[in-house]
């Protein structure tokens, strides 16, 4: 069996405190520790909810060695430990106390961060100020550097950076881990959007970094057909499993490419490549015998290390998989997804024992527990229960509810208002939620953008996309085209990209992939590659996004990244233009003028030119003007 729970919002990190059976749960900006020895999950006392963050999300608990203390105390009724708590822009150092009560506590701060924080890894200090040798703490940042953080030696609760490290590729990374003990053996794991994990070596400088080299890099791990979501080392480090957009986990041998590696960059072929998901891998891990998958399509793969599936589990019912994490003695792992549960499997030594075992969460569980915390409806159980619609009730619950604090209720609340156009009150309902609901944070960052029911406030509107972009693939989408066109902030292509690739990933995103087509056409914050452009173009077009269509259509017809084919570019045009796309119709209507498809007819260029021209579309007007010319 599995044991589960189900929280207010998705849940984006767990990690078990050791031997123990403690486990802490990254909620929106909130760490809680869970028992997980009852046979259905409870939380412990209410002390043990933290706020680690103004806003946004945990995306991982890194904790301070040496944890061979916890396995002395695996049976003690009392655990405790340090652990940094990082997401977006932020680390925290908190104190985990897991006894029959549990306590965590806030014990150190890092400032506000420059950049993404993909990672964080303790490190033995060889300062002599210390009496506890562990007390440096590595970031890995979006921009594939890393900056050592001395948690000891500021005053108060202040950390200070004492050493930073770049590496030779300047890229943008989708993810990456790091492996060692000491600042001489850390190796980072960078997961790029070109398709590769870039295994180097951080040698920090101190001073201007002028006087520094950047760190080259010593494997090249190759062999994707998409960007990299996650990488996760064997504890001796001479294993890295990852995972990626094209929907595969890979194995990657690194024992004799490190032996090479002392020669210059090696360039390594996975030992073994897994498909078994039906979508998007999002997260992986290593056991001693085991690979463990997690993805979008809300399945859990058990693997053997020569890629054998042995076991799917599914527990998060309809919604992605985001975290894992596997217990000190490795015989269970923990789960956690978008449906906001929490599920801790039993990890089996041998294939048989769970061969045929299939985990699924009750339907009770999410009917009666999930929705009524959310403050949703469930059509199916009213049905069941001959509960008839009544309007007002329903709008009295809800205000019942936001009243009481659910983000959800007020969110919904908010865009009932925005509907019928009362901003301000729609504002009040979205600040309510806006500290932990990603929507809430979304559609009041608009507001503050456009100016409707509060001051413009260009600065809080950024600060909130930013905030939403953890979650929703839509700001995400708005910060990139505000950096792509230097809209309220410094024109940065490159970040624009990345943003871009953000809001894929979150959701596949028809308008980042377009811009990610355009930037790849133009060679735009990203190499310059017409083959890539059109594919971008075609993943939108298939979502049914008209621009992309058209723009799909014009390398068609042009035979540019893709071979020609002008009728399937004709097919393209058409299905843009009967959307009422303006530019599609003006330029399936200069085919029909030119006679290049079936049927072409000077009426139907006259009918199209006449559509896109009333939709106010300037060089449809031109044309119109030249065509009803030559007919005259």
């Amino acid at each position: 069996a599995t044991n589960m729970a189900a929280l207010a919002a998705p849940v984006s990190a767990v990690a078990f405190v050791g031997h123990s059976p403690w486990l802490l749960v990254g909620t929106g900006p909130f760490v809680q520790l869970w028992d997980t020895s009852f046979q259905s999950l409870q939380p412990t006392h209410p002390s043990c909810s933290l706020r680690v963050f103004e806003s946004g999300e945990v995306h991982g608990f890194r904790f301070r060695p040496p944890l061979a203390v916890a396995a002395a105390v695996a049976s003690s009724s009392t655990l405790s430990t340090t652990v940094a708590v990082f997401g977006h822009k932020r680390v925290v150092v908190i104190a985990v106390n897991a006894c029959q009560q549990g306590t965590l506590e806030t014990v150190g701060v890092l400032p506000l961060l420059p950049d993404w924080v993909w990672d964080a890894h303790w490190l033995l200090s060889s300062s002599p100020e210390h009496q506890d040798p562990v007390t440096l703490l590595a970031v890995t940042y979006a921009h594939n550097n890393v900056e050592l953080w001395d948690v000891l030696k500021g005053e108060g609760e202040l950390c200070v950076s004492v050493g930073k490290a770049q590496s030779a590729e300047h890229c943008i990374l989708y993810s990456a881990t790091m492996h060692g003990t000491t600042r001489d053996s850390l190796v980072v794991a960078a997961g790029t959007v070109f398709n590769q994990v870039l295994v180097w070596r951080p040698t920090f400088y101190t001073d201007d970094k002028s006087s520094a080299d950047d760190c080259p890099v010593s494997l090249r791990l190759i062999g994707f057909g998409g960007v990299i979501f996650c990488s996760a080392f064997s504890d001796d480090g001479q294993l890295l499993c990852a995972a990626s957009d094209d929907r595969s986990i890979r194995l990657f041998d690194l024992a004799a490419a490190w032996t090479q590696a002392a020669q210059g960059e090696v360039t390594v072929q996975p030992k073994v490549v897994m498909f078994g998901h039906s979508s998007r891998v999002w997260k992986c891990a290593l056991t001693v015998s085991h690979i463990i998958s997690a993805g979008e399509d809300g399945q859990c793969c058990l693997w053997d290390k020569d890629g054998t599936c042995l076991q799917k589990l599914n527990g998060h019912v309809g919604r992605s998989v985001r975290c894992i994490h596997v217990n000190g003695d490795q015989t269970a792992f923990a789960t956690g997804g978008n449906d906001a549960g929490v599920r801790v499997w039993p990890l089996a030594a041998t294939a048989d024992e769970q061969a045929h075992t299939e985990l699924l969460l009750p339907s009770e569980e999410r009917a009666t527990g999930a929705t009524a915390r959310e403050g949703g409806t469930n059509a199916d159980a009213d049905a069941d229960v001959g509960v008839k619609p009544d309007i007002d009730a329903a709008m009295f619950l809800f205000r019942q509810a936001a009243a009481e604090g659910n983000c959800n209720a007020q969110t919904y609340l908010g865009a009932l208002a925005e509907e019928a156009h009362d901003y301000k009150q729609a504002a009040l309902y979205y600040q309510q939620a806006s500290v932990s609901h990603p929507t809430a944070q979304l559609r009041l960052a608009i507001l503050h953008e456009r100016g409707r029911g509060v001051e413009q406030n260009l600065a809080t509107a950024l600060d909130l996309y930013r905030s939403a972009a953890d979650l929703l693939p839509h700001a995400s989408h708005i910060l990139g085209v505000w950096h792509l066109l230097g809209v309220h902030v410094v024109c940065d292509p490159v970040a624009a990209v990345a943003h871009f690739h953000k809001a894929v990933r979150l959701g596949e995103h028809a308008g980042s992939l377009t811009h990610l087509g355009m930037c790849a056409e133009q060679g735009t914050g990203m190499l310059k590659d017409q083959t890539r452009a059109a594919e971008f173009y075609r993943r939108a077009a298939e979502r049914g996004y008209a621009p992309a269509q058209t723009l799909l259509a014009s390398c068609l017809v042009a035979g540019r990244g893709v071979p020609e084919d002008v009728a399937e570019g004709a097919a393209w045009y058409q299905r843009a233009a009967d959307k009422g796309y303006a530019p599609a119709q003006t330029m399936l209507a200069a085919m029909h003028e030119d006679g290049l498809v079936p049927g072409a007819s000077q009426e139907q260029a006259l009918g199209l030119y006449t559509l896109a021209a009333n939709a106010g579309f300037v060089p449809a007007k031109k044309c119109l003007l030249d065509l009803q010319d030559q007919q005259a």
